[in-house]
């Protein structure tokens, strides 16, 4: 089929999705051929045949009043949306700048956004403690990433952590991660010990699952309904703090839970931790 016809035939029978993903969904020419599964051309001469401005560069088109958000668009995305003004700005390929100029042409309150002035460089969303710890010292972000997850610096972040008493790690630090016999990767050897264990014993398993009374929180792993905390830290009094929090939360709501502690690994212990886990085939078997 030649693209032109391809291109009528979207133009006809697939217009208003068309226009939709386009117009109000910002697609790019190369979202909506992999979208509708065609090339790149018949999009083009669809859009032309509908009578829709292409959009050409970076931010250039976003300025014309046909292609550009509406102020209902707009206010959505700025006060309803938890993305970063740079990842918002890369969607609607425009500068950050752009945006700002929209919100204060549609008389939208821009000091009351999520983001203030990008100039101002604030977070949009105080985070907090347990959501840093989460990111900083669970997911082991760096501070950067953490800063542009929250669409501000890394100085800001760096204070953040700091009030809630979560120590900075030093420049140049990287994690270590170890790839367990089923593909994952995990971030101690502990971990990497009972993944292994699971493994061995066809126990399905999911690592660093979201939980569901704080999505923010996660568990080490997830078998059925049983939650694994490995807590293989020690001397850290922020860590051991968010560990009676989460300790806490899983009381509270009534979950299944196996807890392992760094000292169930020594060789005193005889692997106690192990044992700890055998519970799991009981349970595997009366499932």
């Amino acid at each position: 089929m030649a693209d032109q016809t391809l291109a009528e035939r979207l133009a006809q029978e697939r217009a208003d999705e068309l226009k939709h993903l386009y117009i109000d969904e910002f697609f790019t020419e190369r979202q909506l051929a992999q979208h509708f599964k065609v090339s790149r051309h018949p999009i083009r001469d669809a859009l032309a045949i509908l009578g829709i401005p292409r959009r050409h560069g970076r931010g250039v088109a976003y300025r014309h009043p046909e292609v550009k958000p509406t102020k209902e668009q707009l206010d959505k995305w700025l006060n309803e949306n938890l993305e970063t003004l740079s990842s918002l700005a890369k969607k609607l390929q425009c500068d950050p700048s752009t945006i700002r100029n929209w919100a204060i042409e549609y008389d939208i309150d821009w000091d009351k956004t999520p983001w203030r002035r990008a100039a101002d460089r604030e977070t949009p969303i105080d985070p907090t403690c347990t959501r840093l710890e989460e990111l900083y010292l669970d997911q082991e972000l760096s501070l950067r990433q953490i800063a542009d997850l929250f669409g501000c610096s890394r100085g800001t972040i760096t204070r953040r952590l700091q009030k809630h008493g979560i120590p900075i790690r030093k420049s140049g630090w990287k994690p270590v991660w170890f790839k367990c016999k089923d593909g994952h990767r995990v971030r101690s050897t502990y971990e990497q010990r009972v993944d292994n264990w699971l493994f061995d014993h066809g126990l399905l398993h999911t690592y660093e699952p979201s939980l569901p009374f704080d999505p923010y929180l996660t568990a080490d792993f997830l078998i059925g309904e049983t939650y694994i905390e490995v807590w293989g830290v020690h001397d850290n009094e922020a860590y051991k703090e968010r560990k009676e929090r989460k300790r806490k939360l899983y009381s509270d709501n009534d979950m299944l839970l196996i807890q392992i502690g760094y000292t169930d690994f020594s060789a005193k212990a005889k692997n106690r931790w192990s044992r700890k886990l055998e519970v799991l085939l009981l349970r595997n078997e009366s499932a």
